[in-house]
């Protein structure tokens, strides 16, 4: 049987609160910001975010101004990072704290990068 967890903010408010406890998750992801590194309801299997980790590049699920994101970390500096959408649009800036997972690697397409640079501060 096929099980579908759509994103939503309180699918994703779950998620993030099991990856601050340490556990690895999923949900189905949904819209187009991210295409093509993630389809449109496409499975999307996170991990806690490691102490220190460099996120330069990585696709994250993190809040950014109250806000649930599965987007890209495309600046990066000692105490927070910039998250934007493949398609260009930029969320903003959030603490690091508010990182709660990493997008997994699956038999997908390799990462690719949103139209504006990606920079690191760190």
């Amino acid at each position: 049987m096929l099980r579908l967890r759509l994103a939503n903010q309180r699918v994703m408010a779950r998620v993030a609160a099991r990856l601050a406890d340490g556990h690895d998750d999923w949900f189905t992801a949904l819209g187009t910001s991210m295409s093509p590194a993630i389809k449109v309801v496409q499975r999307v299997d996170l991990r806690p975010v490691g102490r220190g980790e460099r996120l330069l590049g990585q696709i994250v699920l993190t809040r950014v101004t109250g806000r649930f994101w599965l987007h890209r970390v495309v600046d990066e500096e000692p105490e927070r990072v910039r998250i934007a959408g493949d398609n260009g649009f930029v969320n903003g800036w959030t603490a690091r704290g508010e990182v709660y997972g990493v997008l997994l690697p699956s038999d997908r397409p390799p990462d690719t990068p949103c139209a504006g640079a990606l920079h690191s501060r760190a």
